[in-house]
């Protein structure tokens, strides 16, 4: 049975989801930051990595000492597990030195097929790999490997208290996203749809360059982010469509755990899988039935609050870190189980 815990994230401990999420749950965990010095930290060092092929030594140097660095960490305390979050500089023979070691070794990789270059060069090192698109999990499947299971996003529940009440609707629509029209071809023609309706978008300074650099309101992440979700009548989610996926992204969970009324471009066959279309969010397709919807349910406010409230018990019922965390740690316990009980009987 799995105690102790060591989790490999990209993010500080006391920020990490995870690592808050199964210290509640009772494990004895420790943590390591996978991305750490100067070639992570230095915006002008990351550009430099990206188009001088001479400063990526830089790089290989300091994947070698975060590897050194999680080598010693798990020969001096010992966990049962080894969690790793992508950790895409963790070399497969680290992972194999720790399995050596005696501990179980996890991967939750919560990319799409646009990083399948890294899934499918990690995902047969670990003894688990996690995904959170089924598109992925059926291309591993394809690959005959059996150490795969689909686990989808989850939200972290920063609300002390429901955000259902108390809500100020400061915005009628809003969106808080990045700006590529290559990568989402989409989402600025539909958004221009509705633009009039009370559109307030914010996201990185592109969106200037965009046609809807009139609606464009700053940078927002964090809990700024989840403020503006919870003073919104109406979130809306455009999916980039540039390449195949099944799962969903974090939008729609952080949108609906902070009370808002989601719509979702409905192009992601997960969506209508872990939640009920058109009773947890509104679903559209087309920028006619995009405004269509949106002007009915700005005018019918008690239908538009009970799809916000559906949704937002559905997410804190079943799509939280805890309740992600503990799938988890069940597959992985009955397979360690199963694994032990095998060689007691060969």
């Amino acid at each position: 049975m799995i105690k102790k815990i060591l989790i490999v994230d990209a993010t500080r401990h006391e920020r990490s989801p995870v690592f808050n999420t199964l210290k509640a749950l009772g494990y004895d965990c420790s943590f390591l930051n996978y991305r750490q010095g100067f070639v992570y930290n230095n915006r002008i060092m990351r550009a430099l990595l990206r188009r001088v092929g001479f400063f990526r030594f830089l790089k290989n140097r300091t994947t070698q000492n975060t590897n050194k660095k999680l080598l010693k960490l798990t020969k001096d305390l010992r966990p049962n597990l080894v969690l790793i979050l992508e950790g895409e500089n963790i070399l497969p023979e680290t992972i194999l030195q720790i399995k050596k070691q005696g501990a179980i070794t996890a991967n939750w990789f919560i990319d799409f097929m646009t990083h399948w270059h890294i899934i499918e060069s990690i995902a047969p090192n670990y003894d688990y790999f996690f995904t959170s698109d089924k598109c992925v999990l059926e291309k591993l499947n394809e690959l005959g490997l059996k150490n795969c299971f689909y686990l989808p996003f989850a939200v972290e529940n920063i609300f002390k208290e429901t955000p259902l009440k108390n809500r100020k609707n400061v915005y009628n629509i809003s969106l808080v996203a990045s700006y590529d029209s290559n990568r989402w071809t989409k989402r600025e023609e539909l958004l221009s749809v509705v633009s009039k309706m009370g559109l307030n978008i914010w996201g990185p300074r592109s969106w200037k360059k965009s046609t809807l650099n009139n609606y464009y309101r700053g940078e927002a992440s964090g809990i700024k982010m989840f403020e503006i979700y919870r003073q919104s009548k109406i979130v809306i989610d455009i999916p980039w469509d540039s390449h195949a996926a099944h799962g969903i992204s974090l939008r729609p969970t952080e949108a609906m755990i902070s009370g808002a009324c989601l719509f979702m471009y409905d192009i992601r066959p997960d969506m209508n899988k872990i939640f009920k279309k058109d009773e947890d969010y509104v679903s559209f397709l087309t920028g006619e039935e995009l405004e269509t919807k949106i002007k009915y349910y700005l005018e019918n406010d008690c239908e538009r609050e009970k799809i916000a409230s559906s949704g937002y018990h559905a997410t804190v019922q079943k799509h939280t870190y805890f309740s992600r965390m503990t799938e988890m740690l069940n597959i992985v316990n009955s397979g360690h189980s199963a694994r032990k009980h095998s060689d007691k009987v060969g």
